[in-house]
């Protein structure tokens, strides 16, 4: 074999064998625990997301006790675990609409904060919270612009379902990339805990310091 074919050779072997770590890598399934409707748990082996274009916030493979692998969407768990790391299935009201999804459990407590990153808000970091029987709000800290559906929609065009449930969603964003923002919204948000907004006042917290900020409320003013 000349020395050309033998290097074309070598790479092809080399791109074949990275292909297959790459593919056994993301076909890996991790111990992990199943909550179920009635908050059962059951302990299995999860794979987060259910295929290449999926994530661990649009649905969940796992594995039933005879190793039959079965696709889990969040309107069919309370959530799942994979060690210290909860994720929960919420049900979300978008105008008309209601969808579900699974988010990061953050904090619990008097207050509730997740993290969602998802298809339903394009991919951006997304923070939903509330307070006991209250409905979630939702925060980001990316700067936006107007977006493609709400264009369509302010051009009353017919748009697709998805795109006018991405425009339902996109109205309950509060974008609070902005400081002051953030600690407007907070200061109103915990007026019930004078320790938390003493610290605010003294810029204690910034947006990227908001998993601290619902700790402090939950340690400082749980029960109160």
């Amino acid at each position: 074999m000349n020395p050309g074919r033998r290097n074309r050779f070598f790479w092809s072997v080399l791109l074949v064998m990275i292909g297959w770590v790459t593919s056994s890598s993301a076909q890996k399934f991790l111990k992990g625990e199943l909550i179920l409707p009635d908050s059962t748990l059951l302990t299995t082996e999860l794979q987060k997301g259910c295929g290449a274009k999926s994530d661990v916030f649009d649905c969940l493979l796992a594995k039933d006790a005879n190793g039959t692998e079965r696709v889990f969407y969040p309107q069919d768990l309370k959530g799942f675990r994979f060690g210290k790391t909860t994720y929960v299935s919420l049900k979300i009201n978008a105008g008309k609409t209601v969808t579900y999804l699974f988010a990061k459990q953050l904090q619990k407590g008097a207050a509730m904060l997740y993290l969602y990153k998802g298809k339903l808000f394009d991919g951006k970091e997304v923070y939903l919270f509330c307070k006991k029987e209250e409905a979630f709000y939702y925060v980001c800290f990316e700067s936006t612009s107007l977006s493609k559906s709400q264009q369509n929609e302010a051009g009353g065009a017919s748009a697709p379902p998805d795109i006018l449930l991405r425009t339902q969603m996109d109205k309950l964003l509060q974008n609070l990339s902005d400081e002051r923002m953030f600690k407007n919204q907070f200061l109103r948000y915990f007026s019930d805990c004078e320790e938390i907004v003493n610290k605010l006042k003294q810029d204690w917290y910034a947006n990227g310091s908001i998993t601290s900020l619902f700790e402090d409320y939950n340690h400082d003013c749980q029960g109160k």
